[in-house]
């Protein structure tokens, strides 16, 4: 009995052994990855690159995909970033600077705009780029952040650790899945809204850290426009 009684105090003493160190483990990994997002943020002064959104919608079970481009610059001492993104098949041009967003849909001939603390039903856009843009002391005081995969192949081939981070805080979707390569850049973004519709950010052909005017995020609307104000 007394054998007996030894072993399974030793299984157990051996299972939270393991149970620590794999939490230990993955701790390490969630540090080191955020880290490495850190690092990148701070040497990241401006992006290039091709985007490609597919936004899924769970209540019908259809699927939208759109390509276009991004123009991206951090800010001053990483606040207030400025983005444009160009989309093409339908087009649509969207805009941040400012924390102030603005959306132009030529064939509405209309335009959205508004704060970027309050997007719209359909505006995932701009919470998929704010990661960009946090460092990891912001990331673990808005989220609460865990490991997915720490081997994560992308379609175009990149490989990632692949984070989850559900808002502490009252947000207008439930979590995001980020894709981060091993510099530290976020390549792909997941937004799962309340109501488990997705939107999905791709980035590739990346061109970092080259010139870009600020006067590449002002767009002119033109004549005829409807401004409508979020």
């Amino acid at each position: 009995m007394k054998i007996f009684t030894k072993a399974i105090t030793f299984a157990l003493i051996f299972t939270a052994i393991s149970i620590f160190a794999g939490e230990a483990s993955a701790q390490g990994v969630q540090n080191e990855i955020l880290r490495r997002m850190d690092a990148h943020n701070k040497a990241l002064t401006s992006l290039r690159a091709d985007i490609k959104r597919v936004f899924e919608n769970a209540q019908i079970g259809t699927t939208e995909t759109n390509n276009g481009t991004l123009v991206y610059l951090p800010g001053k001492n990483q606040r207030n970033p400025y983005a444009r993104l160009d989309w093409k098949s339908p087009e649509e041009i969207m805009t941040v600077g400012n924390k102030k967003y603005m959306i132009y849909r030529p064939r509405l001939k209309q335009a959205i705009t508004g704060s970027t603390d309050k997007v719209p039903k359909g505006g995932n856009d701009v919470p998929a780029l704010e990661f960009m843009n946090m460092s990891s002391k912001e990331l673990r005081a808005n989220f609460d952040v865990g490991i997915l995969s720490e081997n994560s192949t992308l379609s175009n081939g990149t490989n990632t650790v692949q984070i989850k981070l559900t808002p502490k805080k009252t947000s207008n979707y439930k979590h995001a899945e980020v894709w981060v390569d091993s510099d530290g850049m976020p390549i792909q973004v997941k937004i799962v809204a309340k109501n488990n519709d997705t939107t999905t950010i791709l980035l590739t052909n990346l061109k970092r850290n080259g010139q870009i005017n600020t006067s590449e995020f002002v767009y002119k609307l033109p004549k005829g426009t409807e401004i409508v104000k979020s």
